[in-house]
């Protein structure tokens, strides 16, 4: 079953995200071919218990299941 691993962060320096991403994304997205269908630089507003509000940039990854996303969730890279 597809799973979808959402990455909510904050960015101060815009183009130094813009290389990040180019970069990083193929060593995220991993070898089996992970997909990147979402991504904004608007604020994600969190409705969930006492949390500080959302980081500024929001991604979301697709992977084949669960256990992929997991391992590159908890990925050292």
């Amino acid at each position: 079953m597809t799973a979808l691993l959402i990455l909510n962060y904050d960015v101060t320096d815009p183009q130094r995200l813009d290389a990040y991403r180019q970069a990083a994304t193929p060593v995220l997205l991993g070898p089996d071919g992970g997909q990147l269908p979402a991504g904004t630089d608007q604020t994600v507003h969190l409705r969930e218990g006492g949390r500080p509000p959302g980081g500024t940039h929001t991604a979301v990854l697709r992977f084949r299941d669960a256990e992929q996303a997991r391992a590159v969730y908890e990925s050292a890279r």
